[in-house]
């Protein structure tokens, strides 16, 4: 299979942030490799986790994250960053998650000016024309849309982690720093 060069710079960089296997006594998670879970691994016929090639990790994440959240549409209308932000973050926290925490920003965003810019959005985390759309309309009109709400997309992410850290420490507490150092940036490349 053939993918977009954002694609493959995509995986690059989860792949340094996932590492490789993980059985971590303490992670409800469970049994990971470059991220995937043994469950997520069974959906692609992969009994066993510990074996998912790096070949087969691409797969998964071009099908089951990258693709259903309209990666490459982002990166090529917003720029890489908001893709591998959208990308990265579903890969760890869910498909659909940050998908639903952009679509809540944008919301926020068209209801505090005095021109309406789109129509609330329905946030499912589907990431389609509505709310490719929505950030169309907000980057137009909103000066310093793109920065914001890239930093919105880490700061929230931050803030999922935080909550696990504080509400459970005994649970979530040893993963809280090598959460935020790795996947919390607030420096895009912004286009917009």
């Amino acid at each position: 299979m053939t993918y977009t060069s954002a694609f493959e710079k995509a995986v690059e960089e989860v792949l340094v942030i996932e590492g490789v296997f993980s059985d971590h006594a303490k992670d409800p998670g469970g049994k990971t490799k470059y991220g995937i879970s043994t469950p997520l691994a069974r959906e692609y016929g992969i009994t066993d986790v510990r074996t998912i090639t790096k070949a087969q990790a691409k797969n998964i994440y071009f099908h089951h994250f990258w693709q259903p959240n309209n990666c490459d549409e982002l990166s090529e209308r917003f720029g890489f960053s908001l893709a591998l932000e959208i990308f990265e973050s579903s890969v760890h926290i869910g498909q659909l998650v940050p998908g639903r925490w952009l679509q809540n920003w944008l919301n926020v965003v068209e209801r505090s000016g005095k021109k309406r810019l789109f129509a609330p959005l329905e946030a499912d985390g589907e990431i389609g024309p509505k709310t490719i759309g929505a950030i169309e309309a907000v980057i137009k009109y909103r000066k310093g849309a793109y920065a914001t709400m890239y930093n919105w997309l880490n700061a929230r992410q931050y803030f999922f982690y935080y909550d696990l850290c504080y509400d459970k420490p005994e649970v979530y507490g040893d993963f809280f720093w090598g959460w935020i150092s790795k996947r919390c940036s607030f420096v895009p490349d912004a286009k917009g």
